[in-house]
């Protein structure tokens, strides 16, 4: 496995912010569409058109952090060196696959959230051994957040601000593996 060609891009390290974005915003748009719905007479149109407003909101805000969570993974797949897109128990995992094969009801929540999460931890942490780097990528954080993805009402609640944190955890381990390539490509003659 050759570490010559370095990283293919950013790995999207400014998704993570987008989505984080998206996430909060769409709760406060729910929580202060309630407040003012719980607050409004019967009498106040304005109030309660205001209201639904801001309920509706969640529609297109909750479309912007998934499909910059899916970007996001992309983007991290697609950052690490072909030879070294391999899980743990030695799948190969293409950036496309990693994103595609997460429309698949069932697979989806069943294994692949596993597979994708925990696999990205896998192939990022190898990078970074043979760079000899001593970071690590958070693979029990990602089957942690995976296996939340099971529970009802917990994946929908809980479980996205885990798989944020989750982000913010593999941006961390993705700068480190930048990083590293960078210095080593600033040190090797010309």
């Amino acid at each position: 496995m050759s570490l010559a060609e370095g990283p293919a891009g950013s790995g999207g390290l400014a998704l993570r912010w987008v989505a984080l974005g998206s996430f909060v915003a769409t709760f406060l748009s729910l929580a202060v569409a309630f407040l003012i719905a719980g607050v409004a007479d019967e009498s106040n149109d304005v109030a309660a058109g205001f209201a639904a407003v801001l309920m509706m909101a969640w529609i297109p805000l909750s479309v912007v952090y998934f499909v910059t969570a899916l970007v996001w993974i992309y983007k991290s797949w697609e950052m690490i060196p072909a030879a070294f897109r391999v899980t743990a128990s030695g799948k190969r995992v293409s950036p496309g696959a990693a994103v595609g094969f997460l429309f698949i009801p069932g697979f989806n929540v069943f294994y692949w959230n596993f597979v994708c999460a925990g696999g990205l931890c896998d192939a990022l942490n190898n990078v970074l051994a043979a760079y000899g780097s001593p970071r690590r990528a958070p693979k029990g954080f990602a089957i942690a957040c995976s296996v939340l993805q099971l529970v009802p009402y917990v994946n929908l609640t809980l479980a996205p601000f885990f798989w944020l944190a989750w982000m913010f955890m593999v941006d961390s381990a993705k700068a480190e593996y930048a990083r590293l390539a960078a210095a080593q490509r600033a040190a090797a003659p010309y």
